[in-house]
């Protein structure tokens, strides 16, 4: 039994008693690896370390960023269309970038076999939680009605079927009865990675992004 009044054993390991081996780094896996997971190095994806790495250096916070400008230009020059359409990418963006948060930190990121490639996704955890703090600052900065802003998800049919889909892939991905050795539950999984990755993040974020930047042409 274990004595917590003991010394501890400062003496290291002889290099001849047995033990566990080294993690092999040709035995690391995306998914469904058999190497132990806390075992950072030797990498097997340096891409993904490299990833985390850079990232890091892009730390930044909507407190940066002067709105003195963009408050001025909502009051007094942009027509109630144009009000209209920004609010309601705002509305989006705001669910959006907190489903996309959970899709990576509760569907994807536990499922992943090698540690180098859940610190990343740990970042992006991060940047999803940075990106909905962005838009919490804009409707608080242009001092919008938060309540009414932040319902028009489920009251406005076009945000709102996107934002339904979007669940029931979530929901789909962190079935807890999940298991990526089955063929089917891997294709599930598979069809939930590539909707986020392909529609929800390629097209529907950019689709939400370009009516700002067409307000930003027009000046």
């Amino acid at each position: 039994m274990l004595n917590w009044d003991d010394e501890p054993n400062t003496q290291t390991r002889p290099a001849t008693q047995e033990g566990p081996a080294p993690v092999n780094v040709d035995d690391k896996r995306v998914i469904n690896g058999e190497t132990d997971i806390n075992q950072l190095a030797p990498f097997k994806y340096p891409w993904a370390w490299e990833y985390f790495m850079n990232a890091n250096k892009n730390h930044w916070t909507p407190l940066d960023v002067n709105m003195a400008q963009d408050v001025h230009d909502y009051h007094h020059r942009l027509s109630a269309p144009e009000k209209h359409v920004y609010e309601n990418v705002l509305a989006y963006l705001t669910t959006s970038d907190i489903l996309a948060m959970r899709n990576i930190g509760l569907a994807v990121m536990e499922k992943m076999s090698a540690p180098e490639l859940q610190i990343y996704q740990a970042r992006q955890v991060y940047e999803e939680a940075m990106h909905t703090w962005a838009y919490q600052h804009c409707i608080e900065t242009l001092n919008l009605d938060q309540s009414e802003i932040y319902n028009r998800y489920r009251v406005v049919p076009a945000i709102n079927g996107k934002i339904q889909m979007a669940n029931r892939r979530l929901d789909a991905a962190m079935r807890s009865d999940m298991n990526l050795r089955n063929k089917d539950d891997l294709q599930e999984f598979i069809m939930s990675y590539l909707f986020f990755a392909a529609v929800f993040e390629g097209a529907w974020f950019y689709n939400g992004f370009s009516p700002i930047f067409a307000l930003q042409r027009r000046g």
